[in-house]
């Protein structure tokens, strides 16, 4: 191969290559999954459906509070009407860095990252630091999941006091921990 046609072929392999690195990201089939723990024996799972995107270095995920699912409908309407209040509180917002230079690069590579975040609801902005796997599937998709669950406070995001008391109360438990762990799945696509 010529100088000439070795650097066009260079300067174009580094350009496909890139692109999936500087492109803009979107985020499908993303799910917040949970559990607490009501009257110190039985764990209450559930899950969320999560919209966002990344570009410029930064992310965005959405958790509609209205998504909510334990698998029981009413248990659902009593969860999202006097914990969470959706009609005031409709979502909760994600905001970190998207550490584009640390995901894997070829398909079947995973990379381990630990992404801070800031999660915004009901006025109140706690940091998380949450570890994500990201494996890269394809040249434009990178599936994410939590190897572990991640403890949130629920006082961090005003849900201690009046809503805790509330949720109690409404459905005759003695105790809900104040604590719910949750994790993340989900496929991140480069636009």
């Amino acid at each position: 191969m010529n100088p000439l046609n070795q650097r066009l072929f260079v300067a174009t392999a580094f350009v496909l290559f890139s692109l999936p690195l500087c492109a803009g990201w979107k985020l499908d089939d993303g799910k917040v999954h949970f559990f607490s723990v009501k009257d110190n024996i039985a764990a209450v799972p559930g899950t969320f459906a999560v919209t966002g995107g990344a570009k410029d270095g930064s992310f965005e995920v959405v958790v509609n509070l209205d998504t909510l699912d334990t698998a029981l409908p009413p248990r659902d309407t009593n969860i999202k009407t006097a914990l969470f209040e959706v009609a005031s509180f409709p979502k909760m917002v994600l905001k970190g860095a998207f550490p584009a230079d640390q995901l894997p690069k070829t398909v079947g590579t995973t990379a381990m990252v630990d992404f801070k975040a800031k999660l915004h609801y009901r006025g109140l902005s706690p940091e998380i630091t949450f570890p994500m796997l990201l494996i890269r599937t394809d040249a434009k998709t990178v599936q994410a999941v939590t190897p572990r669950p991640v403890a949130v406070g629920m006082a961090d995001l005003g849900l201690t006091g009046a809503p805790l008391e509330a949720m109690m109360k409404l459905c005759a438990h003695q105790s809900i921990l104040p604590i719910a762990f949750v994790s993340f799945s989900g496929t991140w696509q480069a636009n």
